[in-house]
């Protein structure tokens, strides 16, 4: 699995742990700690939320709010026992997102809401802290008045020390379970725990045992855990237990399925995550989780793409969420999670709206295409006929929004500089650039990988292609959009026009950033004048695209990368003795206009141009990352560029990307572009 480059954000510590260690020899005396706990003085008001039971009511709001509190009315039919389930993670403590998202979960046909991320990282958090119990306790409440189920998120081992006894007496053992028992018994309107060890203080693998008592081997460790958590949760209280197997430990993966080759399959629910990282060429889920046994299997979805920026970035995921749904009911996957990240829909709403209805839609209706999802959600958020010419050109627009930023932001087809949206930091720079450490890797994606960590001239060519096709067509995007505006509420094009203004500008922020950071790899090995130039002009354009960003625009997130630009630039520039002499921009061979056309049912007509006469070819396959078809589309040197590529699999889906070759040996090669072929009739 690939290592993301940048940490994401740590939740809080609390000291609660030690406390156990210290007092937790029985559990009596557990019990009076923990309820010694409730005096805790009140931080802010961020959990407040009306504890009124016998009403459906929101997170509190301020008395100006005009949100009608009334829950909608199911449009999709959720049943209370599903056989296919469709739930939410919530993860930001902000009740103004919480009562938002909680206001639709009818509407949408959610059958439980999880709560974790800032929410909950652990049972404890409900003991130490009476403003989240009371936060939870409402949710928890309001869900069930509705046939929701609520789950909590709970990380194991939470413990601050190294040493775990691996014992059913041991006095922590005991500890654990108790504060899954008084949660429980004092929130009793939830319904389950998911239990999860990416986050935990102490992963089981890594506890120390004391000396003198029998070795546990890792799958034994988390055995231990998942039975210590289950005796209370499941035999005891009589809830659910669902264990999260999203954890970056590829090992873990290993461990975990053999764990469930023999678990008693009505005992636990296995959740597992689906990689939408934009990235095709990547299996979606790791395959060990392709199967589970008898296990019932939820698949959970990012629905904010927030290893692409989250909602900073305009993703309209429908036709991604559809290629993994189609992939996991073929592996008998019970269900679909949504992770919202808790984001506010009165804020940015369009695209999470419109990607949860879509899952929504693939959940309940399983055989439902994509193109009828996309035209209901056209018509139901923007109210343009979906078979008009500006539904179809605004339909266009989303549908390729999230393809055209994952160009910007990954790198080759796969993301190193995006997760989050986050520049390169200064250990990035200063350190080799480690970016994969699995040996289980396609021999062409291990091409890739160093190919970046030793980069070439060729690779600055291809990396300034790759973005250079995304600010373009952002700059196409603009213009179309101008051309349906009048059909548009003059709120959804401002809006819009904004949006796609901002991913342009972010898309030229990413062409610098590219070029500054393997330009300055690539200077480091030669130490050629004509590159320091060219360097020095990519730090300056970058340098002025971050005063611009810090003197028009307000909003807190550009702020933050307008500092994230600047010392990116002086951590270039600390390593980089800086040209006096002059700077020049480099002159590349652009490709432009990369079109794709349907010829037939088994061909497609591909066209472009290059900014410099070249003779050129096309490569295609149906598995990256090895091309196994090569087409030439002429043999004389020219500036228009056409090809058809025929006799291929019906409604098969295929990945292409252009190259030209100018006289003087100047190679150019365009991104990599998708298209499918018309499915074969039905008999």
């Amino acid at each position: 699995m690939i290592h993301k480059i940048f940490p994401s954000r740590k939740h809080a510590l609390h000291s609660w742990n030690f406390v156990m260690f210290r007092f937790a020899m029985l559990s009596l005396l557990f019990m009076m700690i923990a309820a010694g706990c409730s005096q805790v003085e009140r931080r802010d008001d961020q959990y407040s939320i009306s504890q009124e039971p016998q009403r459906i009511v929101p997170v509190e709001m301020p008395p100006s709010s005009d949100i009608d509190i009334a829950p909608s009315e199911s449009t999709l039919s959720p049943k209370k026992e599903p056989e296919t389930e469709f739930g939410i993670r919530l993860t930001r403590a902000d009740r103004y997102s919480v009562n938002s998202i909680l206001e639709k979960v009818l509407e949408y046909g959610i059958t439980h809401v999880q709560l974790g991320g800032e929410l909950i990282t652990t049972v404890d958090d409900l003991i130490l802290n009476p403003e989240k119990k009371a936060f939870v306790e409402a949710i928890s409440r309001r869900n069930q008045s509705m046939g929701i189920h609520t789950y909590i998120w709970s990380s194991e081992l939470n413990l601050e020390g190294r040493t775990f006894h691996f014992n059913w007496t041991a006095p922590l053992v005991v500890a654990r379970q108790s504060a899954y028992r008084s949660v429980l018994q004092a929130v009793p309107e939830i319904d389950g725990v998911v239990l999860n060890f990416e986050n935990a203080f102490l992963k089981p693998w890594e506890a120390v045992i004391p000396a003198g008592l029998p070795p546990f081997s890792s799958r034994e460790r988390i055995r231990f855990v998942i039975d210590m958590v289950r005796s209370v949760v499941v035999d005891e209280m009589g809830k659910r237990l669902l264990v999260y197997a999203g954890t970056g430990k590829e090992e873990y993966a290993t461990w975990l399925t053999e764990i469930l080759e023999n678990y008693p399959e009505e005992k636990i629910t296995v959740i597992t995550h689906a990689s939408l990282q934009g990235n095709e060429f990547l299996d979606v889920w790791h395959p060990h989780f392709r199967t589970v046994g008898l296990h019932r299997h939820l698949l959970e979805c990012d629905l904010t793409a927030s290893a692409f920026g989250g909602m900073r970035f305009f993703n309209c995921l429908t036709d991604d969420l559809y290629e993994i749904w189609s992939q996991s009911r073929l592996h008998d996957v019970k269900g679909m999670i949504g992770l919202v990240e808790g984001e506010d829909f009165s804020r940015l709403a369009t695209p999470l709206q419109m990607n949860l209805f879509s899952l929504a839609k693939m959940v309940f209706q399983p055989d439902i295409p994509p193109d009828m999802i996309w035209n209901e959600s056209i018509q139901r958020v923007f109210g343009l006929f979906p078979a008009s010419n500006e539904g179809q050109s605004l339909q266009a627009l989303l549908r390729n929004s999230f393809f055209w930023w994952r160009r910007a932001g990954m790198v080759k087809g796969i993301p190193l500089l995006s997760y989050r949206g986050d520049l390169p930091e200064h250990a990035d720079l200063i350190q080799p650039l480690k970016l994969i450490d699995s040996d289980a890797l396609h021999p062409g994606i291990r091409f890739l990988l160093d190919e970046l960590e030793n980069p070439r001239k060729q690779t600055l060519i291809d990396l300034a292609q790759e973005t250079l096709e995304t600010t373009t067509w952002f700059n196409r995007a603009i213009r179309e959009l101008e051309h349906i505006a009048s059909s548009l509420n003059p709120s959804d094009y401002e809006w819009l026009k904004q949006r796609f203004e901002q991913q342009r500008l972010l898309a030229n922020v990413y062409y610098y950033i590219k070029q500054c950071y393997w330009g300055f790899r690539y200077w480091e090995k030669n130490k050629s004048e004509e590159e320091a130039l060219i360097l020095e002009a990519h730090l300056q354009r970058l340098q002025q695209i971050g005063e611009h960003l810090e003197q028009q625009i307000n909003s807190t997130d550009e702020i933050f990368y307008a500092k994230r630009i600047r010392d990116f630039v002086a951590d270039i520039r600390g390593h980089f003795p800086r040209v006096i002499l002059g700077w020049r921009d480099r002159q590349w061979n652009y490709l432009s206009d990369i079109r794709i056309k349907q010829a037939g049912p088994e061909s497609v007509e591909l066209s472009w141009t290059s900014e410099q006469p070249s003779i050129s070819r096309v490569f295609a396959t149906t598995g990256f990352p090895i091309f196994e078809i090569t087409k030439s589309a002429v043999e004389t040197p020219t500036l228009e560029h056409r090809v058809i590529l025929d006799g291929l699999k019906r409604g098969a889906r295929y990945i292409f990307k252009v190259q030209c070759s100018t006289e003087d040996g100047k190679v150019t090669n365009s991104g990599e572009y998708l298209f499918q072929t018309m499915p074969a009739p039905l008999l």
